[in-house]
């Protein structure tokens, strides 16, 4: 093989390694565990065993909230279509690093509010509009979630770019509230969706760029030689 052949292949290899460095993958992870919650809160886990770093994160909440009685599993509607008290609910994401983006704030004057942390005095959600929603916050969405609860895309209070450039890997905790008694919210589920970059190759480190240089001289050299011995 000739010098030049040696330096094409080289190179061909550290450009693949970069190359392979900087392609995106889709990961995602979904909970199903149905839950009430009336003047109450939970958590649910949602675990990638698989990671990278964050480029973006979306999630998928199906929840509703209703006038009592709470809405059950195997409904799609309320049995009551009174008006209930949508500033009540409230989401939030956490992800394995610890941090916190919330998703739709509660009430900020009531105690569960100020908990939780709230700055929307009247929450997200503060127009009546009974019934079960599948929401998807992203941060590209055009619309801001609130007033009133919609099934659709919607943009979270916070920012989920707040995640971008962590890792995904580990898991990532649903907070999932209602922060009053007597209007109860039914919770069905939840999808995330995380894209991550830096899977595959590994760049290669400055140190490991240089031996490789050294390599690819030595290399060179060598082939020089022995063509001029032959």
């Amino acid at each position: 093989m000739t010098g030049k052949m040696i330096a094409i292949c080289l190179a061909a290899l550290i450009l693949t390694g970069i190359a392979s460095s900087a392609e995106a993958l889709p990961l995602s992870v979904s909970d199903v565990t149905f839950g009430i919650f009336d003047g109450t809160n939970g958590t649910r886990l949602l675990t990638l065993n698989q990671g990278g770093t964050i480029t973006d994160v979306n999630i998928a909440v199906d929840f509703a909230k209703c006038a009592d009685p709470a809405m059950q599993v195997d409904q799609t509607a309320c049995e009551i279509t009174s008006p209930e008290f949508p500033f009540e609910v409230f989401l939030y994401l956490i992800s394995p690093e610890g941090t916190r983006v919330d998703l739709v704030y509660t009430v900020s004057f009531l105690p569960e509010g100020i908990e939780q942390g709230s700055t929307t005095v009247q929450g997200t959600y503060n127009v009546s509009n009974p019934g079960r929603f599948e929401v998807l916050f992203d941060d590209q969405a055009l619309a801001l979630a609130g007033p009133a609860a919609a099934s659709g895309t919607f943009r979270p209070e916070e920012l989920l770019a707040a995640f971008n450039t962590e890792n995904a890997l580990g898991t990532w905790v649903l907070g999932v509230g209602d922060s009053f008694v007597q209007d109860p919210m039914s919770y069905f589920g939840a999808r995330l969706d995380v894209t991550v970059a830096d899977v595959g190759v590994p760049i290669p480190e400055p140190a490991t760029l240089t031996m490789l240089g050294l390599g690819l001289i030595g290399l060179i050299g060598a082939s020089r030689r022995a063509s001029r011995s032959s």
